[in-house]
């Protein structure tokens, strides 16, 4: 996090009540707390000092014991369940105790604007911004030898690439939209008719991915009227988990001295498992991949099926494949009978669904990586064409990587 104080840190003072109060418990020296960190069980009042001394607050700036408690409550309730206050407290005064074993986990976390500071993670712009704070104290807080363990997890790679690409669209819009304001009237609302257009047929491109993703998680749902809202929903065992929720299982895990693990030792996805992941994701496989064979008769078998063909046929007479968004949407329809074909003559299960995400983080993590380093190479906030078509080239596998669809999954 950057130094000074922050916007946070200001908001903290108005909505956070940082002052100790008389009768609350007395503040105890930041000489007295550094030797603990890491090392020995600290109270609430600790943690509120040692994090004052991090964002470089002074009196009557200072965090409380009082704001520690509302950031427990805060991260609870952000853990859906998983954390519960209580948890952290002990002894007869049911006082907040927080262990050594999680304390670099613990300051990562508050260390944002998660707490204390007035962003909202229901906004994507935000949300970019929280995860990148969260990712950045990755590096500065967590000990050594977890750090290149949750370093390698996939929400970790995301976090730095979404905070890379989001200052790149949110300059695009503004130059956009500022070009258009200093346009001649007489041609500005053909500016606005032409981004009108585009800007809509990426919105139905997005759209129409999401939902054929939401209808495959549904055939991992089985019918089950629970588990089926979940797959709606992106919930349960259908959640793809962001950087906080990461740091959240880590701290858990540390909480009850075990080991987090991201995948476990010896996972296979199953065949039909992995079909349904290439059409979810558009996963390009190799011909030398040990998948290949076995996929490549599954596309026969489905493409000779009546079922198949008879959907096919009545879907081809409503939408024209030579139209540039009905051709997208036909092939989108294409992958959901497929799946659909596939799902019901394998047993495939919500846990199938939580491996089949691994397994794609797992396959595009190269791609994810380049874009990533040319990103940091060669782009500031503009980008030029050429760079763009280096990144553009890479998303859409115009040249596939060596180990494409190879995962430790299999």
């Amino acid at each position: 996090m950057a130094g000074g104080i922050r916007k946070s840190d200001r908001i903290a003072k108005q909505g956070e009540s940082t002052h100790i109060k008389n009768g609350e418990t007395p503040v105890p020296s930041l000489d007295k707390v550094l030797p603990k960190i890491g090392k020995e069980s600290i109270s609430a009042i600790e943690v509120a000092v040692y994090l004052s001394h991090l964002r470089g607050l002074k009196e009557p700036d200072c965090i409380d014991e009082k704001c520690i408690r509302r950031y427990i409550n805060k991260l609870c309730k952000m853990s859906h369940g998983i954390l519960k206050a209580s948890e952290f407290r002990t002894g007869d005064n049911n006082a907040y105790e927080f262990k050594p074993e999680y304390h670099d986990i613990l300051i990562a976390l508050f260390d944002t604007d998660y707490f204390g500071g007035n962003k909202n993670d229901k906004r994507i712009e935000d949300r970019t911004q929280l995860h990148a704070q969260i990712a950045h104290n990755i590096g500065k807080y967590v000990k050594e030898k977890d750090k290149a363990k949750i370093q390698k997890d996939p929400s970790y790679l995301n976090a730095n690439l979404e905070a890379k690409l989001m200052p790149i669209i949110t300059n695009e819009l503004t130059c956009m939209l500022n070009l258009m304001y200093n346009a001649d009237p007489s041609i500005r609302y053909q500016y606005m008719l032409e981004c009108m257009d585009r800007l809509i047929g990426i919105r139905r491109w997005m759209n129409e991915w999401n939902e054929r993703i939401k209808i495959i998680r549904r055939l991992f749902a089985k019918n089950d009227a629970e588990q089926i809202k979940m797959a709606d929903d992106g919930e349960g065992p259908f959640k793809n988990d962001m950087i906080d929720m990461l740091m959240i299982k880590v701290l858990d895990a540390r909480r009850k001295n075990e080991e987090y693990h991201y995948i476990t030792e010896n996972e296979e996805l199953s065949y039909p498992a992995t079909y349904l992941a290439v059409k979810q994701y558009d996963i390009s496989m190799l011909t030398e991949h040990e998948l290949y064979q076995w996929f490549a008769q599954a596309e026969r078998n489905v493409s000779s099926s009546m079922r198949y063909k008879s959907i096919m046929a009545k879907l081809n007479i409503v939408l024209d494949k030579n139209d540039l968004l009905e051709g997208k949407i036909l092939d989108s329809l294409d992958k959901i009978v497929r799946s659909e074909i596939v799902a019901s003559c394998a047993d495939v299960t919500p846990y199938d669904y939580k491996k089949l995400i691994r397994f794609t983080e797992d396959s595009i993590r190269e791609d994810k990586e380049k874009i990533r380093d040319i990103c940091d190479e060669k782009v500031d906030v503009k980008l030029d064409k050429e760079v763009l078509n280096e990144i553009m080239a890479i998303k859409d596998r115009v040249e596939r990587k060596k180990n494409a669809g190879h995962s430790t999954l299999k």
